[in-house]
């Protein structure tokens, strides 16, 4: 009897140490993915502040109120702030370009909102985000907007479609994502 009460305890002790094993597994791979994910944050973070100097080099601004990070044909930072005047300005930073423009100059995320669900009241509005893109060989600024709504054929798509910052007139077709 005491032979096998040995073998059975020696199995235990085996099955322990797999758990045990696989554990440190896991926990090691978990370790490695959240540095990973945050060494990726840690870039992205530092283009975002680039590009932050970058628009403060053009508006002394007071008040910096968001960042948008947009890509289409280019990376477009779109700095979003109150200079010392109190007037609300949005600049675009590509790379080392920057170009300034007021906030009241164009329309509104929440005016391009409700113009979407007008023209597709069954839609639901993923993303409207600025951007600067160029278009049929003309940079354009432009608020770039993702819905998930029904083609021609009653199918659900993903479509993108971009609306002119300044009146916000659609700019050319919207394009359809392939489904999955």
């Amino acid at each position: 009897m005491v032979r096998g009460s040995r073998s059975r305890y020696r199995r235990r002790n085996r099955a322990g140490l797999w758990i045990f094993g696989s554990a440190v597994v896991v926990l090691l791979l978990l370790v490695l993915f959240i540095r990973y994910v945050m060494a990726i944050d840690s870039v992205e973070n530092e283009k975002e502040n680039a590009a932050i100097e970058r628009a403060k080099q053009e508006v002394a601004f007071e008040q910096i109120i968001d960042v948008e990070r947009s890509v289409w044909d280019k990376v477009t930072y779109v700095v979003k702030g109150t200079d010392t005047n109190g007037v609300e300005q949005l600049v675009f930073v590509q790379g080392d370009e920057a170009n300034v423009k007021q906030a009241s100059d164009g329309k509104t995320k929440e005016q391009i909102r409700e113009q979407l669900l007008g023209l597709y009241p069954e839609a639901s509005i993923i993303r409207i985000s600025l951007n600067k893109v160029t278009l049929d060989q003309k940079e354009e600024y432009v608020w770039e907007t993702q819905v998930r709504r029904k083609d021609e054929q009653g199918e659900k798509r993903v479509f993108y479609q971009f609306f002119r910052f300044t009146d916000g007139s659609p700019l050319g077709e919207a394009y359809s994502m392939p489904n999955q």
